[in-house]
């Protein structure tokens, strides 16, 4: 299991609004370590080439708990700017809040919201992010790579 960062660091996160819960906080904290990705405060535009971390993107009528904007070339040449764009949504489903069944109604809802724009949501609860942070983070890593080598697009969600 990763070490993870101790109660006094994780409410300085929960306190500038980076993150909602401490499952969001263990997920935030490895994305950093992992060093793929940079993060983005909401209102910034990335530059250049990357995987681009939004935690909390306001994105109406939805704030995802990450939002991640992945640009580059895919297996086409490096031409500038780069090629190809693709995003997804990550949510930490934590049992309390998303159980009942009117809450899975509304997280279908907004899967399909954002479907529609071709960004796909990855969903994963509490006992996974706590068991396996890091494989899922390099999960998300290698699904943003598959999706721009084969050349994915989406709508941008202002």
């Amino acid at each position: 299991m990763a070490k993870h960062i101790g109660q006094e660091a994780a409410g300085l996160f929960y306190s500038v609004g980076v993150t909602e819960s401490p499952i969001e906080t263990i997920l935030f904290e490895e994305f950093m370590r992992s060093k793929l990705f940079t993060l983005i405060k909401d209102g910034d535009e990335p530059q250049g080439e990357g995987m681009f971390l939004y935690p909390q993107k306001e994105m109406p009528p939805y704030r995802p708990d990450f939002y991640i904007e992945a640009i580059g070339y895919g297996l086409s040449p490096k031409v500038w700017p780069p090629k190809f764009k693709t995003a997804l949504i990550i949510e930490c489903d934590g049992k309390e809040f998303h159980s009942s069944e009117e809450q899975i109604q509304k997280d279908a809802a907004r899967d399909k919201f954002f479907a529609e724009k071709n960004i796909k949501t990855m969903r994963y609860g509490g006992a996974e992010i706590y068991q396996a942070s890091g494989q899922i983070v390099h999960g998300i890593y290698n699904e943003l790579l598959r999706r721009l080598n084969a050349g994915a697009k989406y709508e941008p969600v202002v």
